[in-house]
């Protein structure tokens, strides 16, 4: 299948990862979960402990139409997990 994926940081330019406890990946894919997609949390890929990613695996034959879809739910999560993270 199709995958692609990307990081989550705390700081876009310096790409600070977040601190563990923060479980933003884990975080992300909850709020995922609830509009019915499911995401691929993955941690520790600065050095074996920072760092939170994320992988996205639609089927190959994937539609404009769903990817569109995907990737509203993904840009909708993300606002909502700033939300949460920066309260």
């Amino acid at each position: 299948g199709l995958m692609w994926g990307f990081e989550l940081v705390s700081e876009k330019t310096a790409k600070t990862p977040f601190p563990v406890e923060v479980a933003a990946s884990a975080k992300f894919k909850a709020l995922c979960q609830k509009k019915m997609m499911t995401v691929y949390p993955g941690k520790g890929m600065v050095n074996g402990v920072l760092g939170d990613n994320v992988m996205v695996g639609p089927p190959l034959i994937v539609k404009e139409n769903q990817l569109r879809e995907i990737f509203s739910i993904l840009q909708e999560s993300l606002k909502e997990l700033a939300t949460a993270i920066y309260k």
